[in-house]
């Protein structure tokens, strides 16, 4: 072969193993949250206060031509995802958003009247059906929103934590249940994608990526169980789940990841740093990617049978491709349908839900 073809190939062969073949109907979305201390504040923070504030940065963003917003002053956990139907629901500690961006969504407050809250969180939401090509434009409109509206309420900007985050969600096997036709995703890295169409990201950021599998338990795996159970006592069943799925991780060197069984939601810190911190209702993961031995954190309760697991895998700085995440992704995907027959899948009838996290947080410098 001669030098160019060889050199073509080899690039060409580079550039399919950055990309993948996901489902048409994949869902993506992107929000930012503005997340601000009330300590730093001038506006007093009581019922007053929080409306006008909350009529400013609505002003704010209606100027700026966005459509969709929040505003949270409850200290609640502010979780977005991808729904069919625009939907908020607050739980004791978190504020569940549900949205589509091909939908109106509009603007809503959420304030706990007479309670003394330590932050306020501003929430965006993009909206349109190409979020991903649109995406950098979005990130500037939202910075220069956040200049104007600190401006406007006389507070410095570096106060201020802007997060950017995006998402993919997708059914590992939609072409199982005859959804064949696919759309190509490189998966770079949000800094990386904006660096490339001109947006230059502070020096000073930081960003994670990982992917939430969610998979469901059903009645033939829960009775394989059936017998062997005493009074409602799980932990034969989990710890069969945990070796598999740690074992199908492991063959793919994917060393960085959380099996959570317990009935709880996963929060991913954006820190690079190691803990884990759970609650009634949450429970926050942080990894440090640059750790290179294995960590695997099995999270169950052994009196309660759920009705799925999700496990959370974090990628680590070896697979911080500057060109793409898609071999890691690929090796999710590959460690997953090496699951089916030990977890009793069924790829033609069972939903195993991907969703891919990039998230970013930008430190303000002016």
């Amino acid at each position: 072969m001669p030098i160019l073809n060889r050199r073509h190939s080899s690039r060409y062969k580079k550039s399919q193993s950055q990309k993948l073949y996901l489902p048409s109907n994949s869902r993506e979305n992107q929000y930012f949250l503005l997340e601000i201390p009330t300590s730093a504040i001038s506006i007093d923070i009581n019922n007053v206060g929080l409306i006008e504030l909350k009529n400013r940065f609505f002003q704010c963003c209606k100027e700026y031509g966005i459509r969709n917003g929040l505003f949270v002053a409850n200290d609640k956990l502010v979780k977005v995802r991808y729904g069919e139907e625009n939907n908020v629901l607050m739980t004791d500690m978190q504020c569940l958003v549900s949205y589509s961006p091909t939908q109106y969504f509009g603007f809503h407050s959420y304030i706990e009247p007479d309670a003394k809250v330590s932050k306020i969180v501003f929430v965006v939401l993009a909206s349109g059906n190409d979020i991903r090509s649109q995406a950098v434009n979005l990130h500037s409109k939202v910075t220069a929103l956040l200049a104007d509206f600190a401006s406007d309420i006389d507070v410095a900007v570096e106060l201020f934590k802007l997060r950017d985050f995006q998402h993919i969600t997708y059914d590992l096997f939609a072409p199982e249940k005859g959804h064949k036709q696919t759309v190509t995703h490189g998966f770079r890295s949000v800094v990386t994608r904006y660096n490339q169409q001109g947006l230059i990201i502070p020096k000073v950021h930081k960003s994670n990526h990982f992917v939430v599998v969610k998979m469901p338990i059903n009645i033939e795996l829960a009775n394989k169980f059936e017998n062997s159970q005493l009074g409602f006592e799980y932990s034969s069943l989990y710890n069969q789940l945990s070796n598999s799925i740690k074992n199908a991780l492991e063959a793919q060197s994917l060393n960085h990841a959380a099996i959570v069984a317990n009935g709880k939601q996963p929060f991913i810190s954006i820190n690079d740093e190691e803990f884990e911190l759970e609650s009634d209702e949450i429970v926050k993961l942080g990894f440090d990617s640059n750790v290179k031995d294995h960590r695997y954190l099995c999270l169950f309760d052994s009196k309660k049978l759920v009705d799925y697991i999700q496990i959370v895998i974090s990628a680590k700085s070896d697979d911080d491709f500057q060109s793409s995440y898609a071999p890691f992704v690929k090796r999710v995907h590959n460690a997953i349908s090496s699951l089916t027959e030990a977890l009793h899948i069924e790829p033609s009838r069972d939903v195993i839900t991907c969703r891919f996290l990039s998230a970013s947080e930008i430190q303000f410098t002016y």
